[in-house]
């Protein structure tokens, strides 16, 4: 089949391209992507989209789709600044933007793809009429008389007039709306973690934590009875609740023993238990339904070293089948949501190696793309807010996407935490909103059999992070001052004096400083970056869109050790700060700590080994690192140290390792209410610094968007 678009004409049976001067016969993957392009041409495609749809079951680099991409521009002869051809669209992807005819029944080497024919969309793409279509449509019959000109100009005034109207009705759209607190919601005083309204309004169920107890609990409000009942007493750590369309069933996801899983409870039952559903998994982390009562969609993990996906359960059959897929590691599908009218699904995918959180709405029925957007930022939730309307819940804003237009409206929260979201009803929403959390810091003395409190620290600024400068008293913190972060020394003894050594609107985390006090790591944005604090510059150790899995700096010395993943396979580097460059020291490890002269590893499974540089010989060390992000590890004198977590009770653990034929273990565990498990290590004084968690206060509001 021909397909022709502008200057060109794609052979799909040769698969070839062509102009009046020239044919080239494509490669393979060029036939690919460029195929996939004109599928898809009325809307942009996304980097990930490519990955997963044209090299499923490989882990290939962003910098592999690019060189593709390249390829065509340059058989197209195309100009990436002023494309004819081909737009790139930042966050959004890559579209052609060119007219395209005569699609009919395209083959290609990866299947076969339905077109119908699509003529003139530079009309939609805002570009110029086709020149084919101008012609035809002037072009007069000898036999006719001449044109009645002053008609003719009326015509043209009318049609123009007509189409600045419906251009301006249909285009505007407020590019700011405001967020109006209406109510608060009655519920029982504790700390919640979720909740979810029934879709006909008659339940509320949430998870709250009452005053001293240390699980929380599942509460059912019913406003037509105007009662609240405890739904259950076995619920540890509630991740999740929804009800069935019908609002006979509650579903909900419980995190306990280290594991997390499905249950369901029928509320019409009198003294009816939980029953676990879908089992087999590894952990299960959110629940979804449809329209279809029959029907329960989840986001699990079937092994520990799995992505997170998106499956199905009949609750019929007791079947589940799997919807969402994945080409590679560190690809989290958590959340997904159906549109008013059930015909589009809304799925949120979070990729670990771009640290990106992409949007996809999907068709329902097909799994047919038809929007998606893209955002380097931390999305809390997502809902419909009506059948063309989606609301994205950041940190910082919420989001009021047009699916079908791409329009974008932001609803700025005025300092609000807003944790979870549901649409109520016509622009109406109730939300979950929660004090920000403050922290105090605790300094312990090591090793854990000891663990002593030496100092705490209570500071009235926003501070995210603190640990202890080398070699002195000073105090490296990151502190949060609205949109801005800081890097700051304070003084111990004065903590009034201090000295701001950066300031950036990007994220920044504090990873370690070297011996000498001179240089200090840190992540900035997603960037691992060296602050000279002597001359106030920034040396980056990796490229922008380099996915780090660990770093430190070597001891008393000023080399960065770290990993990055190169070509799919994860590579641990040694940066020589002062010659500013990189070597090699292993492969296929993720984690890599210096231990004296040799180095303790891990995999991406995070199992952890001795590494005899020597001999070049590894020892397994029988203990795996904590799977959860918000964990921490370190090696100090002749210990590994590293923390574990399951929301209801952080564990700090340690294994002395001076002598690998005995390694012994030890463990202190805290209330995960109280004690985050990120800490900080001092290698010089051999301390631990523990970020403690005051109490929080939420409260579930009923908001309307302006």
């Amino acid at each position: 089949m021909l397909i022709q678009f502008g200057d060109f004409e794609l052979n799909t049976v040769e698969m070839t391209l062509g102009d009046q001067n020239d044919k080239v016969v494509l490669e393979p993957k060029v036939f690919e992507v460029l195929c996939y392009l004109i599928e898809n041409s009325e809307r942009y495609v996304s980097m990930g989209e490519l990955h997963e749809n044209l090299w499923q079951g490989r882990c290939v680099s962003d910098a592999a789709v690019r060189r593709i991409i390249s390829k065509i521009r340059a058989v197209l002869k195309d100009d990436h600044k002023e494309p004819k051809y081909l737009q790139s669209l930042s966050k959004r992807g890559y579209r052609l933007v060119c007219s395209i005819e005569h699609i009919a029944k395209l083959e290609s080497n990866r299947g076969e793809l339905q077109f119908e024919k699509i003529e003139d969309l530079n009309l939609i793409a805002g570009g110029k009429l086709d020149e084919a279509v101008t012609i035809e449509a002037t072009q007069q019959s000898p036999s006719l008389a001449p044109p009645n000109l002053k008609i003719i100009s009326k015509l043209v005034f009318i049609v123009i007039s007509l189409v600045l109207i419906f251009t301006a009705f249909t285009a505007f759209e407020p590019t700011q709306t405001s967020l109006v607190k209406k109510n608060v919601v009655d519920t029982i005083g504790g700390e919640k973690r979720t909740f979810e309204r029934s879709r006909d309004g008659r339940f509320l169920a949430y998870s709250v934590k009452l005053h001293g107890e240390k699980n929380f609990q599942i509460f059912l409000k019913d406003y037509d009875k105007g009662t609240t009942v405890l739904v259950s007493k076995q619920e540890h750590s509630p991740l999740a609740l929804e009800f069935s369309h019908d609002a006979k069933s509650l579903f909900y996801v419980d995190m306990s023993d280290n594991s997390a899983h499905l249950y369901q409870i029928k509320l019409e039952a009198e003294n009816a238990k939980p029953v676990q559903l879908a089992s087999g998994f590894y952990a299960v982390y959110n629940v979804f339904t449809s329209s279809n009562i029959n029907e329960v969609y989840f986001t699990a993990r079937e092994k520990v070293t799995d992505s997170s996906l998106i499956y199905q359960l009949n609750l019929d059959t007791n079947t589940v089948k799997q919807v969402t897929h994945a080409s590679s590691r560190g690809v989290y599908d958590t959340k997904i949501n159906f549109s008013p009218d059930t015909k589009s699904m809304a799925i949120l995918r979070v990729t670990e190696e771009s640290v990106r959180n992409t949007i996809k709405v999907l068709d329902a029925v097909t799994r047919y793309p038809k929007y998606e957007y893209a955002l380097d930022e931390i999305v809390y939730d997502i809902d419909f807010l009506d059948n063309e309307h989606l609301l994205i819940l950041t940190g910082r804003e919420m989001l009021k996407i047009n699916v079908v237009s791409g329009k974008e409206q932001k609803i700025p929260l005025n300092g609000r935490k807003l944790a979870e979201l549901q649409v109520s009803g016509e622009n109406a929403l109730l939300a979950l909103e929660i004090e920000p959390l403050s922290f105090n810091f605790i300094e312990k003395r090591l090793p854990l059999t000891d663990f002593s409190s030496q100092s705490i620290f209570e500071h009235g600024e926003n501070i995210n992070s603190l640990n202890y400068q080398s070699n002195s008293r000073n105090l490296w913190a990151i502190i949060s001052r609205g949109e801005t972060n800081e890097l700051v020394l304070f003084e111990k003894a004065n903590e009034k004096e201090k000295k701001i050594y950066l300031s950036s609107s990007k994220n920044i985390r504090y990873v370690s400083d070297s011996f000498d006090n001179r240089y200090v790591l840190l992540y900035v944005g997603n960037r691992l970056t060296v602050l000279d604090t002597s001359s106030n510059k920034l040396i980056y150790v990796t490229a922008a869109d380099e996915f780090v899995g660990d770093a430190d700096f070597a001891f008393q010395g000023a080399d960065v050790l770290y990993t990055v993943r190169r070509s799919g396979e994860w590579q641990a580097l040694r940066f020589d700060v002062n010659a500013n460059n990189s070597s090699p020291i292993l492969t296929k490890f993720r984690y890599l700590r210096q231990y004296r002269e040799n180095y303790v590893v891990g995999t991406e499974e995070r199992a952890l080994y001795y590494y005899n540089v020597k001999n070049s010989t590894f020892s397994p060390l029988n203990v795996t690192l904590s799977e959860n992000s918000d964990t921490s590890w370190g090696v100090v004198n002749d210990s590994v140290f590293w923390s574990t977590h399951n929301l209801n009770t952080t564990t700090f653990n340690e294994l002395n390792i001076s002598n690998l034929e005995k390694p012994v273990f030890t463990e202190q565990s805290f209330d995960f209410s109280e004690i985050s498990p990120l800490f900080y290590i001092n290698k010089y004084n051999n301390s631990l610094i523990l970020r403690g968690k005051s109490n929080r206060r939420s409260v579930l509001i009923e908001y309307v968007i302006n």
